[in-house]
Order: structure tokens, then C-alpha cells, then sequence
């Protein structure tokens, strides 16, 4: 085991890369640049978003030299900016624009594109780490690089913050399904006769599945004559969202019916609410984990899309375009429909709206799991005798609106 100088054990510098989010098919829109006015009237742009990878480095310095510890701290750091610039440059120079996935590839495709670029990534961080070591001569510390973010952390590394924590694998699995039927849904829109009635949908979980503290209020008995105060806790059932927009390129007449829109979007109502099935809910207990509520709402989550994208735009597609109807004495009768749900960021892009950030999504997750489990320590603190009863804080945990 190596020592430093004054022969302390040399502490250890432990690093591993993160990914924070897969590769997605994804859009941007050209309004406001200079693809503004593409030839074909529309304005987004198709595009396939890399995998977004990080490094984090730990080291607790355990020095009886409060001095020497400082230095050492002080050389980690200088080590590690060197290392960031190395390991930058050199993921420029390898990048292989042929490697990256095409918009209209399937969801097995992106999945290896990630963990690929995941792999070669942990190898560059490796290859950076050793090369700047040693050139650098006698260091005060030695590093090891971990291929695994659970390896890091079982070697004592420590991750600090809550936007540092990887994508889990099946939150990933789920959103690249939706994005690649998304994909799919935009090339269907795009490849519409010009006389077709251009129908966007999504949905999304409004309200996930939250946790509340409920005040009760019990009728007085007869023998105490006073009213009682309880305090229970349940789980509120999660609310989900739809929203549709007819496309910028349909027909003028049907963007100017009001009724036929609101007819369109009774219609997705009713087919997805036909079978949709919202699940069971979390069942409250000591053991109860934040990671259940998390789940049970991303498997309602993706339910709702399966129903969304598979069953009801299909549907609606097939119903409206036989259908007459009439508003301002306009009929809709002859005119193709195509309805197509898009994931959020896609239907926000398609109909000219900002779409939100890359991080969004998992950044909301991470927050909702957070407040979740603050509001779990709550209940086991009260079952436990520790609450101080009645309390007027914060009365719902995992609200992420």
C-alpha cells in the first residue's frame, strides 16, 4: 500500500462516469432561426440526442496533517480539472457521427448506441486518469476508476447532489418507447395528404400518486360530548392529463372549428378512458418505500401511453374519417384524419410551443421520489410517537406540479 511523505497511507481518488440521460430520437423548432422557413411550410427539425454523460470524483482525505490534507485536496483538484479538459477533447476528437442512431430506428438500436457510448466513455475517463497521472510524477493520492456507479458507491464514493443520479434503466426503457412511437407518429403526420385533418395528442400523469396527512374530525360521543381530531394518512390516487391540438398544416377551415375540435378531443377522451386501467395503488405500511410510489406511477404512466398511442389514435383516425361533421356550414366529410400521439416535447415542438429541457423529466422524477420519502419519514416519525401532533407544515408529499 503506498504512503505519502510523511508516511500516511495515500488516500484514494474514486471516479466513475454517470449517465444522466440515454439516447433519444428527439425534434427542435426552426422558428426563430435561419431554417425558419423550411420548403415543406413546417417548423421543427427531426434530430437524435446522444447520450448525456458525466464523471464524479470522490476522495475522503483522512490526514492527521490538517496542512498536508489541504494539499492534497488542493493537488485532487488540479488533477481532476486537468483530467476534465483531456477526457473533453478527446470524446471531440473520437466522436463518429456514423455510430449515432437514425431518427427512425427502432428502440433496440438507441439501448446499444447508449450503453456503447457509456462503455467507451468509462474506458476514456480511465485512459485520462492514468495518462495525466503519470505524467504528473509523484502524486500524494492514487485513483481507481469504477465501471459501475454501484461499485463506486459500495467503494465508499458518495454521489451529492440529487441531479447527479443516474437514469434508471427501466425509467429509460419506458421514455425511449415513447419517443420511438413518437417518432413513427411524426413521420405518419408528415407524410399526410395536404387535404388531411392533422389531429396531435399526448398525456401525461398531472398529479403522480402523492401522500397526504388528512386532519379528521370525529363526531362527538355521548359520553365525552366533545368532538375529536385525528390525524390519518392516505395515498391519493394519481391524475392524469390530455391535451390535442389540430396542426398548423391542416386544412384552414378545420383550425377555425371550435366544435370539431372539441369533438376530436372527446373522442381520444373516450377511447382512452374506454379500457384504461389505472392499476392498484401503494399500500401504506412501515416498510412502504418511495420507490413504490415511483413505480406505481410510471407503470401508469406508460399504461396510459400504450392505451394513448396504440389503441385510441388508431381509433379516432379510423372513426372521424368517416364521419360528417358540421360547423359554420363546413363538413368534414371526405377529408382524411390522422391522429397521431406524440410524447410531451414532441406535441410541444409540432405545435409551435417551447419545448421543455433534456433534464426535465428526470430531474422532476428525482425531486417527486425525494418528496416522497420526506413525507414516509413523517409517518414512521409519528408511528413512532415521535410527531408532534396537528401540525400545520406541509400536509402532501410528491404533488409535482
Amino acid at each position: 500500500m503506498s504512503s505519502t511523505p510523511n508516511g500516511h497511507t495515500k488516500p484514494v481518488l474514486l471516479a466513475t462516469t454517470i449517465l444522466l440521460e440515454g439516447s433519444l430520437p428527439s425534434m427542435s423548432s426552426t422558428i426563430g432561426t435561419a431554417d425558419c422557413k423550411r420548403t415543406d411550410g413546417l417548423s421543427w427539425r427531426k434530430r437524435v440526442d446522444p447520450p448525456l454523460i458525466q464523471y464524479r470524483a470522490f476522495s475522503s482525505i483522512s490526514c492527521p496533517d490538517e496542512e498536508e490534507g489541504r494539499k492534497i485536496d488542493d493537488m485532487m483538484a488540479a488533477y481532476m480539472d486537468t483530467v476534465s479538459r483531456e477526457w473533453a477533447q478527446r470524446q471531440a476528437e473520437s466522436a463518429d457521427p456514423s455510430t449515432v442512431p437514425h431518427w427512425e430506428d427502432p428502440v433496440a438500436r438507441f439501448q446499444e448506441y447508449t450503453q456503447l457510448a457509456l462503455l467507451h466513455k468509462t474506458d476514456q475517463l480511465s485512459e485520462c486518469m492514468s495518462d495525466v497521472y503519470a505524467a504528473g510524477g509523484e502524486w500524494p493520492f492514487t485513483y481507481r476508476v469504477y465501471s459501475s456507479v454501484n461499485d463506486f458507491l459500495d467503494a465508499g464514493g458518495e454521489l451529492f447532489h440529487p441531479n447527479h443520479q443516474p437514469l434508471d434503466t427501466s425509467e429509460y426503457a419506458d421514455r425511449l418507447e415513447r419517443a420511438v412511437t413518437s417518432a413513427r407518429g411524426v413521420d405518419e403526420l408528415e407524410s399526410a395528404s395536404s387535404d388531411t385533418i392533422k389531429l396531435t395528442f399526448t398525456t401525461d400523469v398531472s398529479k403522480p400518486t402523492r401522500l397526504e396527512r388528512n386532519r379528521l374530525r370525529i363526531a362527538a360521543s355521548e359520553e365525552s360530548g366533545n368532538e375529536k381530531l385525528v390525524e390519518s394518512w392516505r395515498v391519493l390516487l394519481p391524475e392524469v392529463g390530455i391535451v390535442s391540438r389540430i396542426t398548423e398544416d391542416s386544412p384552414d377551415w378545420i383550425k377555425k372549428s371550435k366544435s370539431a375540435h372539441e369533438s376530436f378531443n372527446q373522442s381520444i377522451i373516450e377511447a382512452i378512458g374506454d379500457s384504461f386501467d389505472p392499476g392498484s395503488t401503494v399500500q401504506l405500511g412501515p416498510q412502504t418505500t418511495s420507490g413504490e410510489f415511483v413505480t406505481r406511477t410510471g407503470r401508469l404512466e406508460h399504461r396510459l401511453f400504450k392505451q394513448a398511442a396504440y389503441i385510441a389514435a388508431d381509433q379516432v383516425s379510423s372513426t372521424h374519417s368517416e364521419r360528417r361533421a358540421t360547423d359554420d356550414s363546413e363538413e368534414a366529410e371526405g377529408h382524411p384524419v390522422k391522429a397521431a400521439w406524440l410524447e410531451q416535447s414532441m406535441f410541444d415542438v409540432v405545435n409551435e410551443k417551447p419545448a421543455k429541457e433534456r433534464l426535465f423529466y428526470s430531474q422532476r422524477l428525482s425531486k417527486y421520489e425525494n418528496s416522497i420519502e420526506d413525507g414516509l419519514l413523517k409517518l414512521r416519525d409519528e408511528g413512532e410517537g415521535g410527531g408532534d401532533g396537528f401540525e400545520s407544515g406541509t400536509r402532501e408529499w410528491g404533488d409535482w406540479a
